[in-house]
């Protein structure tokens, strides 16, 4: 455990919490333990010790989170970026092949982000903001994140593909 003197107890604090999420997690989806522990590729008695809030200094490796979260969910995930101050967004699907899809791209982006500011200004106009405000809100403005993230993919698969034309779309000389 080493020297006692050298414990950040704020981090103990911490794991602690972040174990009892995880056991929440765990009890709401109704997942068994030792079944995750098996999709893992670990004993369940290591699971289990990963998952005890009493003891704070065994916790579940970060090089797991990616396995984690696609056998179990987002939920842990998005619980370790949000206690980082950032947010997680889905990366969208983005073909390699890079074609008139580019300007449809454009138009969802523009739509998604104009809908996301219509509805910051319906939600806000008040000056009170209700939980079924702010899941609408949300929702809008992961789809306008988005929209915006696929325009951003395009401009990658465009880079990687060093400068490929875009196929109909007439360029200036």
């Amino acid at each position: 455990m080493g020297n006692i003197r050298y414990i950040n107890w704020d981090h103990v604090e911490w794991s602690r919490q972040f174990k009892r999420f995880l056991n929440d997690v765990f009890y709401l989806k109704r997942l068994p333990i030792n079944e995750v522990a098996f999709h893992l590729g670990i004993r369940p008695d290591t699971m289990y010790k990963w998952l005890n809030p009493e003891n704070p200094f065994n916790n579940l490796p970060a090089f797991l989170l990616p396995y984690f979260t696609k056998k179990v969910g987002k939920e842990v995930l998005e619980y370790l970026v949000n206690q980082a101050g950032f947010l997680l967004v889905p990366q969208p699907k983005i073909e390699g092949k890079v074609d008139k899809k580019a300007l449809i791209l454009v138009s969802q982006a523009l739509k998604e982000s104009t809908e996301c500011l219509n509805k910051f200004v319906e939600v806000v106009a008040d000056g009170n903001v209700s939980n079924a405000e702010s899941k609408q809100f949300e929702k809008e403005y992961y789809e306008a994140l988005t929209a915006l993230t696929k325009l951003w993919l395009m401009v990658e698969a465009l880079r990687k593909n060093k400068g490929q034309k875009l196929a109909g779309i007439p360029t200036p000389p």
